[in-house]
Order: C-alpha cells, then sequence, then structure tokens
C-alpha cells in the first residue's frame, strides 16, 4: 500500500516550468563555458581535419596528382552527362512517338560568284551551334538535302532542313515559328555579304518513329555508361593516398580555403553545445524528480508547509537571478513559522527538526521555539539520525516531527519516500520548512 501511495504522488505530480527556467538560469555560466569550449574545438577540428586532407595531395608524386587531377576532370564531366540525362528535354522525348516538324529551305544563287554550298553550310554551322537561342540546341538540327527535284540554275542552288522535335504538339507551333525568325533574322545578316535568295519550300509535322532521336539518346546513353567504366576502372588503379585525395576532394583553390577557421563551425559549436548543456540540464532535473509543485507534494501527503527559511550566502550573478525567478528572497521569519508550529505541538511533546541543517540554524529554531511557547515542549535538532529504523521505531513514539528540506537539492522521490516511511512506523511528520 504505502509503494502504491507513493506512486500516486509521483504519477500526479505537476511541472514548474518557473523552477526549471530558474534552474537553467543559475546553470548559465557552465553553460557559456562549454558553448566557448566547443567553440573552439569545432573548428579546430575541422581546420586539423581539412590539413590532413591537404598534406594527403602534397603527399603525392607529380605523376599521382596528375592523374588525380585527370580522374576528377572526368568524374565533372561524367557528372554533367548525368545531369544531363536527368533533366534535359531531349532526353524525356519518347523516340516511338515523337512530335517533328521538318522545313525545307532552298538557297539560290544571285550571279555565278555565289557559293551557295558555302552559304548552305554556315546555315547548317549556326543552327546546329546553337544559333537558335529560343530553341534548346538538342531539340533542333539542320542537314544537306538532296537537290534533284530542284531546277539546278547556272547560278547554283542547294537545300537544306531544318528538323524539330518535341513531346508535346501544343509546343510544336511555337518552336516552328521561333525557328524561322531566327532563320529569317541571320540570312538577312548574311545577304549584306552574299548575294543569295533564301526560300522556304515545304514543312511537314507528323509523330513518328522518330530513328534519329533513339539513335542520339542511345549514344548519350553509350557515353555515360563508357565514362563510368573508364571512371571505375581508374580509380581501381589508385593507391590508398590517391583514393583519400578524391575523397576529399581538394584542388588548389579548395586547399587555399579550407585550412582557414570557419566561422560556421565557430557558430555551430556554441549553438550545438547551448542545446545539449540545456538538453542535459532539464535530463538530471527530471530525474532527481524536481519537475514538481512542492505544495503538490504537501497537500498530497497530508502535511503543513510551514514556510522558508533562507541561509544561502551571497552568491553570484545567475544564482541571484535564479533566485529572483524562483521568488525566493522573499523568506519568512523563523520566530513566525516557530509560531505556526506550535499550534499543532501539545505540552509534554518532544518537537523534532529533522534534516540537514548546520548548528547556527538548529539553535535558532530552538531559540524560536522556546520564545514563542507557552507551554512545556522539548526541541531537538536531528541530523540524519532519522534514517535510522531502529531508532525511529524505539524513541519517536511521541514525537512531532518537522522535516527540515532542500527544495532545490533534494529530489522529490526521496522526499516522498522519507515521509512515507516515517508514516509507516507512526511517527507523527506534521509539517515541513523549506530551507533555501
Amino acid at each position: 500500500m504505502r509503494g502504491l501511495k507513493m506512486n500516486s504522488i509521483l504519477e500526479e505530480r505537476t511541472i514548474d516550468l518557473r523552477d526549471l527556467f530558474a534552474e537553467i538560469v543559475q546553470k548559465l555560466a557552465i553553460i557559456i563555458l562549454v558553448a566557448a569550449l566547443c567553440a573552439v574545438i569545432f573548428p579546430t577540428y575541422k581546420y586539423v581535419r581539412d590539413l590532413k586532407d591537404t598534406n594527403i595531395v602534397t603527399e603525392l608524386t607529380d605523376e599521382e596528382k596528375q592523374q588525380v587531377e585527370t580522374y576528377l576532370s572526368k568524374q565533372s564531366a561524367y557528372e554533367n552527362m548525368e545531369e544531363y540525362v536527368d533533366k534535359s528535354d531531349f532526353m524525356k522525348l519518347n523516340p516511338y512517338n515523337t512530335v517533328q516538324e521538318i522545313i525545307t529551305y532552298r538557297v539560290d544563287g544571285i550571279d555565278s560568284t555565289t557559293d551557295v554550298n558555302g552559304i548552305v553550310k554556315v546555315f547548317k554551322d549556326w543552327i546546329n551551334g546553337g544559333g537558335i537561342e529560343a530553341i534548346d540546341n538538342d531539340l533542333i538540327s539542320c542537314d544537306n538535302s538532296i537537290t534533284k527535284n530542284y531546277v539546278i540554275t547556272e547560278n547554283g542552288v542547294n537545300v537544306f532542313t531544318v528538323t524539330i522535335w518535341t513531346a508535346e504538339t501544343s509546343e510544336i507551333v511555337e518552336m516552328k515559328q521561333n525557328a524561322e525568325s531566327g532563320i529569317e533574322e541571320f540570312a538577312a545578316k548574311l545577304q549584306d555579304t552574299y548575294n543569295f535568295n533564301l526560300t522556304k519550300t515545304n514543312e511537314v509535322k507528323s509523330n513518328i518513329y522518330s530513328t534519329e532521336v533513339e539513335s542520339r539518346q542511345q549514344s548519350v546513353m553509350t557515353n555515360l555508361n563508357t565514362a563510368k567504366t573508364e571512371l571505375d576502372s581508374l580509380y581501381g588503379s589508385f593507391t590508398d593516398s590517391q583514393k583519400n585525395a578524391i575523397k576529399s576532394d581538394t584542388d588548389e583553390k579548395q586547399q587555399e580555403v579550407s585550412v582557414k577557421f570557419s566561422i560556421k563551425y565557430i557558430l555551430a559549436g556554441m549553438i550545438l553545445a547551448i542545446i545539449c548543456s540545456i538538453a542535459i540540464i532539464i535530463i538530471i532535473y527530471a530525474i532527481k524528480g524536481k519537475l514538481i509543485s512542492n505544495d503538490a507534494i504537501w497537500e498530497e501527503l497530508n502535511i503543513i508547509n510551514y514556510g522558508k527559511v533562507i541561509t544561502k550566502t551571497k552568491g553570484g550573478i545567475f544564482r541571484n537571478l535564479a533566485d529572483n525567478i524562483r521568488k525566493i528572497n522573499k523568506t519568512d521569519s523563523i520566530e513566525l513559522i516557530a509560531a505556526k508550529i506550535m499550534l499543532n505541538v501539545e505540552a509534554g511533546n518532544v518537537l523534532i527538526f529533522s534534516g540537514k541543517v548546520d548548528d547556527k540554524l538548529g539553535k535558532l529554531f530552538i531559540d524560536a521555539i522556546k520564545k514563542v511557547a507557552d507551554k512545556n515542549v522539548h526541541v531537538k535538532i536531528l541530523d540524519g539520525e532519522m534514517n535510522d529504523v531502529e531508532f525511529m521505531k524505539n524513541k519517536v513514539e511521541n514525537y512531532k516531527v518537522v522535516l527540515l528540506t532542500h527544495p532545490y537539492n533534494d529530489s522529490v522521490v526521496d522526499i516522498v519516500k522519507d515521509v512515507l516511511e516515517r508514516k509507516n512506523y507512526h511517527i507523527d511528520v506534521i509539517g515541513n520548512v523549506e530551507v533555501i
């Protein structure tokens, strides 16, 4: 039953957030110290680690360094290819259902000096080189076309076709317009130098199985797989030092920066230290059983809380701030507490103050009781002797006990256990005085 009673009291306890906050404030000096240490340790660790990585590179031979640089260059190219495969519109095309537009242009020479073949080559190189900026370069292609269906004049004629691909029919109209306007503008610039006429002769839109799209996509994937195989083979031939150098991914620019202290790691160390310190304080506070309203304890145990007396010496700035938060600066006089106690004590009783107190405070209690007592009462101070079971059974049957507890140090579990232990041996615990 006693165990059940204690469990009931502890399970129904309430959190005193003000006291928890005060506990954190009281430990601010420790928190600041830990934060300062971590602010030094974190960037120092990063500095040492990066310096070690830098030394790995400097320890390599010139040939090994060149091999590492070659690998990193190939790795960068491989990553670019991977990104192209994942994100490009061209690689998202379905070769078996591609929307295709083919536009045919004819170039006619104005006089016999016109090099129509050269002009067509200029158009072809400009289009395939990304000249039409409004269209992704891999979604448009230009090539020569057959001229047997055209009448060859003495001034020469040549033909080229522009092919556009897309996945959506709704997009092909705008792409065609961008291609035509771009080609017309480029032709106007060329006509300032060359004597020729440009004519659009045909355009065909269709949904097709595009062997060209499929072939180009397969070519990209083949190049990607080849690059991956080459990288794996090259990496497998490296020494451990070369592999560590690649892992640290240090080039000359990174080395110059990496061996410097980083403000980012200083701040990260401080913030992490503060968070961890506060978390540890809360955990320890909870384990010690101090997250509880003291008034709730005494009310549940049916014990009178007579008040508080202050005995602590002058503390530091954080201790004083914590005391202000807890509002313990206003304490009751020992004489007032003694008067309250005497209301529950009868003549002939032996009044025992039980708890850890110094001789000075004990004498103050004895003197205060004698001063206010109007009846014959014996007063005794016991410091720890009440924990002896035999003493409790044999000597305190008619004693009235007042506990002297330290609410900001004592464990709630210990206080409850102590009270119930006394009550189990019919010891009359009439009240409590909190010693701050």
